[in-house]
């Protein structure tokens, strides 16, 4: 494709055309130059060292990730080329391809390899700008070298546009003409034409133009929306909009613009209003698969602004939060599972719109809790659905109107996809990162705790808050009230012996957090019997885990009641009293997500923001992320360990309270911290340097400046590399090695060999969360997001191999020696090798040769 004579001589004429369509352009417009399949890169190489690298943008696409990671080494030198994965005969916007966003397309020898030209063409169209340039480079006639090499794979014969082709793969000078004709192109032109001499008959050069935009058709903009389709014609918004009018002033924005889209209000019951309107009910499953299924052409992006409508103030009750957590989260909960049931891995994007959920440093002036807990969820389905590219973004509190659509309108332009957690402030956008708190001087002396006080621990009859009752006795409490929903166990009340043996006064309590008036009546007789209340730890909590597709309403209000409901129930009765510390007792899971535990990640987003609320308020609070305690509370924060997080002791733990007590009460309050003990080699190992998630920059940033390693490369290359480098007979083997560590690694076993390929992993232990865990490092390892019921649709190493093969990375159609290792993981007849191909060629010339003599 790039030193014979014949490909020298057409990709000097592919050149030539490409600097002819430059030439006619305005002096100084960017260029913005796609090529589709480029393979090895031989049109590539003779077209770039023409181009402007000061206004030209040039992508480089090709179906095969071997071939584009090839091409980053091939072509580094030219900085203004990017390199990206793109099937032409897919709808392109859905691999993240903005229409109209190409001055001039290139294709040599890629569109007669594809099974529909009109199809294929019409994505093109769809890609170029009004009046765009098509240069293709294409063979026009059979050739006896071409029947005997590529004439001999299955793909040559592929087409299903039999009308235009019936028995050979190639079109004639005519009808190429024609068919861009009708398809919309101008000044279709091919060269050299039939006419031409000898061997320059047999390949050509095909010239076209786009359409030019129509006079009742809006120019596109330059920096067009993520996944935007061709004008009213593509797929719409769907918009579940808020019943303030946010989301309907937003869709009104959108329609400004051309784009469609269809507004989703919450009701009683499923009803189509307009053809562009739907009301459903939040409460109900069956709802949103419906809504789905009634609109089966996809979406171009979903947007969940019912989040907005979760306010909260000092006069809402436990029952309005609890009903408000249903319609915001298990709405947004339903609108998940419906859109992973039905989109596989070509999902749309979704956005979570929330307003004030997350302060912005400063405190913003209007905290919102209770939507906070819908960034928690967030955080999970990033984590469980990669292919739904949550993004969690918070307006404004001080913002409205015109100025507020106008920046989401803008976020939703946004070109950096890896940034997933944003708040919009004033004209400023800002973006979410982990930092390591400022170490401060130590306090002087050890905290204490007044003898003539009284402190409430909820959840203190157990575990992590019976050890923090012992440490406060320790440090001088002599009050404590200590409740809990169960009886005392017999650890527990050993424990509330040795407290009443030191001389503290304990009330252990039966009584649940979340229930408003039995936490009344226990702070009202323990005003009446003991010294004022000077400090509340919230430490109740409860666990129902499960991934998100399997995960229901009633299994996230199992969690939220003691970690909402009580945490809202504690802040209304005691705030009026003079506190001297109100410590809610989070998790690092509300802070980073993980797998199987959306519930508990977005009970404790509402803790997290609770304690800005309070601030805000004029009351002390803290919130604090704690990580896995080794020996009490680990159970709550297991999952954090499959992300680095180590445990720390009781002993250390105890210290970091201690520490956070004192920052809460210094001149500049903290309001929120994590207490996590991380081991950053392993969060980073699978990643390759600076692909880190922005969540952490900020802290691989700091650990660069201080030397300290984050994640020290091991000197493997990673698994794309690696098939790139192999041999073509050794890719399927490195592949199906790869995927059987990662399932080792997952299900814990120690030795990769004794997971059978043929075996259901479900047989060896594979749980839920483990398939999520499975998939994610599957998609990671071949640079692809894989869809929901990977592991379901195939349970072995053998048919996880197969797929990832043929469907992501086409080994099976690269070479002869990959598709023969793919039969065979398949139980199919087994093609040529590149041995046998070769053998038979050899024959067939011979024969051809003794013929002609």
């Amino acid at each position: 494709y790039q030193e014979t004579p014949v490909a020298r001589t057409y990709n000097a004429l592919v050149r030539e055309a490409v600097a002819a369509a430059i030439a006619e352009q305005p002096a100084g417009r960017r260029l913005r130059i796609l090529e589709i399949g480029a393979g090895t890169g031989g049109t590539t190489a003779a077209v770039l060292p023409v181009l402007p690298p000061e206004r030209t943008e040039y992508v480089f696409t090709d179906i095969s990730p071997r071939f584009v990671n090839q091409a980053k080494e091939k072509f580094r030198e030219f900085s203004f080329v990017r390199h990206e994965l793109l099937d032409i005969t897919r709808d392109p916007e859905a691999q993240g391809f903005a229409p109209n966003a190409f001055d001039l397309v290139v294709a040599a020898n890629v569109v007669h390899a594809t099974p529909d030209l009109r199809r294929t063409l019409a994505n093109v169209q769809r890609l170029l700008a009004p009046e765009g340039t098509l240069v293709l480079y294409e063979a026009m006639h059979p050739q006896r070298f071409s029947d005997l090499t590529v004439g001999l794979t299955e793909g040559w014969w592929s087409f299903t546009d039999h009308d235009l082709r019936p028995d050979y793969a190639l079109l004639s000078h005519p009808r190429w003409r024609a068919l861009l004709g009708d398809l919309g192109f101008t000044n279709a032109t091919v060269l050299p034409d039939e006419h031409a001499p000898g061997i320059l008959a047999q390949q050509a050069l095909v010239l076209a133009r786009a359409a030019p935009q129509l006079a009742n058709t809006p120019a596109v903009l330059p920096s067009p929306l993520v996944g935007e389709g061709p004008g009213v014609g593509g797929p719409p918004w769907l918009i579940l909009a808020d019943a303030a009018g946010t989301g309907c002033r937003l869709a009104a924005a959108l329609r400004d613009r051309n784009e469609r889209a269809v507004i989703v209000t919450a009701g009683s019951a499923y009803r189509t209003l307009a053809e562009d309107r739907v009301e459903l009910d939040p409460t109900r499953p069956a709802d949103f698969a419906r809504l789905l299924a009634d609109h089966a052409g996809g979406w171009r992006g979903v947007l969940y602004l019912w989040g907005l409508d979760a306010t909260l103030t000092e006069e809402t009750g436990p029952a309005t939060l609890l009903a408000a957590q249903e319609a915001a989260v298990g709405g947004a909960l339903h609108l998940v599972q419906a859109l992973a049931r039905s989109s596989g891995a070509d999902s749309p994007r979704l956005w979570l719109v929330t307003r004030g959920a997350q302060a912005g440093g400063e405190l913003d002036g209007c905290v919102a809790p209770a939507q906070a807990s819908l960034w928690g969820l967030g955080h999970t389905l990033a984590l469980e659905h990669p292919e739904l590219r949550c993004v969690r973004v918070d307006l404004d509190p001080a913002s409205s109107g015109e100025a507020e659509i106008a920046a989401l309108v803008a976020e939703l332009r946004q070109t950096d996809a890896a940034e997933d957690q944003v708040a919009l402030r004033g004209a400023g956008r800002r973006v979410r990162r982990l930092v390591r708190a400022e170490r401060a001087a130590a306090a002087a002396e050890p905290l204490r705790f007044p003898a003539e006080a009284s402190y409430l621990i909820t959840g203190g009859l157990r575990g992590l808050g019976m050890l923090v009752a012992e440490w406060m006795a320790e440090r001088g409490a002599r009050h404590l009230v200590l409740t809990g929903r169960s009886a005392p166990s017999p650890d527990a009340e050993a424990a509330l012996a040795r407290l009443a043996s030191a001389g503290v006064e304990v009330r252990a309590v039966q009584g649940d957090v979340a229930d408003y008036e039995r936490m009344a009546e226990i702070l009202a007789e323990a005003g009446r019997a003991l010294p004022p209340l000077r400090g509340v730890i919230h430490s109740a909590g409860v666990l129902d885990d499960g991934v998100l597709l399997l995960q229901s309403w009633p299994r996230f209000e199992t969690v939220f009641r003691p970690k909402v409901l009580g945490s809202w129930n504690l802040h209304l009765l005691t705030r009026d009293l003079a506190l001297d510390f109100f410590a809610l007792f989070s998790s690092g899971v509300g802070l980073l997500g993980a797998a199987g535990q959306g519930n508990h990640a977005a009970a404790n987003a509402f803790l997290d923001t609770l304690a800005y609320y309070r601030r805000e308020h004029g009351l002390p609070a803290l919130s604090i992320n704690w990580g896995a305690w080794a020996e009490v509370g680990a159970a709550a924060d297991h999952r954090l360990a499959e992300r680095g997080v180590q445990t720390f002791s009781p002993a250390e733990g105890l210290r970091a309270f201690e520490r956070a007590l004192q920052l809460a009460a210094a001149p500049r309050p903290r309001r929120q911290l994590a207490v996590l003990a991380v081991d950053w080699q392993q969060v980073f190992a699978a990643l390759p340097p600076g692909a880190e998630p922005p969540l952490f920059r900020e802290l691989v940033r700091r650990a660069g400046q201080s030397g300290t390693p984050i994640a020290a490369p091991d000197g493997e290359p990673h698994l794309l590399e690696q098939l790139a480098a192999a041999l073509p007979n050794r890719r399927m083997q490195l592949l199906q090695g790869a995927v059987r560590r990662l399932a080792a690694l997952v299900l814990g076993v120690g030795d990769a060999q004794r997971v059978d390929l043929h075996q259901p992993l479900q047989e060896l232990g594979l749980d839920s969360l483990m398939a999520v865990e499975l998939r994610n490092r599957l998609g990671q390892a071949v640079g692809h997001t894989l869809p929901p019921t990977l592991l379901f649709e195939y349970p072995t190493v053998a048919s996880l191999t197969s797929y990832l093969a043929s469907e992501v990375l086409s080994l099976g159609g690269t070479d002869a020696a990959s598709a023969r290792a793919v039969a065979e993981l398949r139980g199919e007849a087994i093609p040529l090798s590149e041995d046998d191909l070769a053998s038979l060629l050899l024959k067939k010339l011979e024969h051809i040769e003794a013929a002609n003599q």
